[in-house]
C-alpha cells in the first residue's frame, strides 16, 4: 500500500479545489492499494480492464460536472497487458502472413511465455520474434483507436481544447532485445524508459 505520508496528485488537486475521477482497469492500480486516495470517484471493479470499461464510467462522471468545473481524471487501462482479455480469435493487422509457426497469439500463450521466461531462456525463430512484435503493433494501433474515441468524446464536450492532457505508461515492453519477452523480470532501458508527453491547449 503507498505510505500515508505520500501525498498524491490526486489530493494535491482535490485541495486546491478540482473535482477528481479515476477511472482504471485495476491490478496494479487497485483502489485498495491506497491509489483512489484522493478521488471523490474511483472505478476498479473490472482487473485488467480496458480503455472501453474505463470510459463509459469516465464519460457518465464528466457530464455530471458543472459547466466550467475544474476537474482532474485519472485515465487508465491494460489494453496493452497480456493479461487484457482479447478476443480468442484476435489476430493482429501487422501479422506477417505467411507465419508458419507454432503461435496464434492467445492470452493464454503470451502468458505461458511470461512465465516460462523466468525460468529459461526462451527459443524464438526470426519468425516468431516478427510474429510477437507484430502481435504487439497490433494491440497498440487498436488501443490507440479507442483512446481517440475517447478523445473524440472529449471534444463533444467542449473539453479537448481547454485541458492539459498527460500521457503516460507505468513500463515498457521487451521484445527479445535482451532474449526475453514483456516485461517485469529485466531493468533494460526497455523497460524503463517510457512515453512522457503533455497535450497542452495551444
Amino acid at each position: 500500500k503507498l505510505s500515508p505520508d505520500i501525498e498524491t496528485l490526486a489530493e494535491a488537486l482535490k485541495t486546491a479545489g478540482y473535482t477528481t475521477g479515476g477511472f482504471t482497469g485495476d491490478a496494479g492500480v487497485s483502489g485498495r492499494f491506497g491509489y483512489k486516495d484522493g478521488f471523490d470517484v474511483y472505478t476498479d471493479e473490472e482487473t485488467f480492464g480496458g480503455f472501453d470499461n474505463s470510459e463509459k464510467h469516465a464519460l457518465t462522471w464528466l457530464d455530471s460536472l458543472k459547466p466550467g468545473e475544474k476537474f482532474f481524471m485519472f485515465f487508465h487501462g491494460y489494453d496493452l497487458h497480456g493479461q487484457f482479455k482479447i478476443a480468442d480469435n484476435y489476430k493482429s493487422r501487422y501479422a506477417p502472413q505467411d507465419y508458419k509457426g507454432p503461435y496464434k497469439g492467445t492470452q493464454k500463450e503470451e502468458e505461458k511465455l511470461r512465465e516460462d521466461q523466468l525460468a529459461k531462456p526462451l527459443t524464438f525463430t526470426d519468425a516468431d520474434r516478427e510474429f510477437w512484435t507484430a502481435w504487439y503493433d497490433g494491440k497498440i494501433r487498436d488501443a490507440d483507436d479507442r483512446l481517440a474515441g475517447f478523445i473524440a468524446e472529449l471534444e463533444k464536450r467542449d473539453l479537448f481544447k481547454k485541458t492539459v492532457i498527460i500521457v503516460l505508461s507505468d513500463h515498457g515492453e521487451e521484445f527479445f532485445d535482451h532474449g526475453g519477452f514483456d516485461h517485469g523480470h529485466t531493468l533494460y532501458d526497455e523497460q524503463l524508459r517510457v512515453p512522457l508527453i503533455f497535450v497542452v491547449p495551444g
